[in-house]
């Protein structure tokens, strides 16, 4: 059991030592730790807008991609009723990790909020409005289309009714 022993003290002393290395750290404020060098290995967040955030069933919203990997295959989807992400579609950022992009939705899609993920490695989303009273916004730019349909509204929800 002599090896054991010896194992267990290095182990214990590997510990130690570890919290030692950490210590000059630990009397430091916020603002002096600076700890934005060590999130800087992440990169940019990736993000996703659209020029409206809300509009009439059947409008176009024109949206971009920013910070996601260069050159990188993503796929667009949207969140169904039910809750699943439903690919509309695909495409490919530029030498920036841009991508623009055009949604385009059904004239019979149902007045809420609609999800809408941009998806690599990492992913980004972004919710549309859907309003009866907002204005129809027309295809203001040049680019790849992709459609909502309005399957991805809808269905039944059912409530139960408790009572005494």
């Amino acid at each position: 059991m002599p090896g054991q022993r010896l194992r267990r003290i290095f182990i214990a002393s590997f510990i130690v030592l570890s919290g030692l290395v950490l210590l000059p750290y630990v009397a430091l404020s916020n603002e002096e730790f600076r700890w934005q060098r060590f999130a800087g290995v992440y990169g940019e967040e990736a993000e996703v807008s659209c020029n409206y955030e809300q509009g009439k069933a059947g409008s176009f919203f024109t949206c971009v991609a920013l910070n996601f990997p260069t050159n990188a295959a993503i796929t667009i989807s949207v969140q169904t009723w039910q809750g699943l992400w439903q690919v509309i579609g695909t495409g490919t950022t530029n030498d920036t990790g841009a991508f623009s992009f055009i949604i385009q939705t059904d004239e019979d899609l149902i007045d809420g909020a609609y999800s809408m993920k941009v998806a690599t490695n990492p992913s980004a989303e972004i919710t549309l409005m859907i309003e009866s009273s907002a204005p129809l916004r027309e295809k203001e730019s040049n680019g790849p289309v992709y459609f909502i349909p309005a399957s991805v509204s809808g269905g039944e929800i059912f409530l139960p009714l408790i009572s005494r």
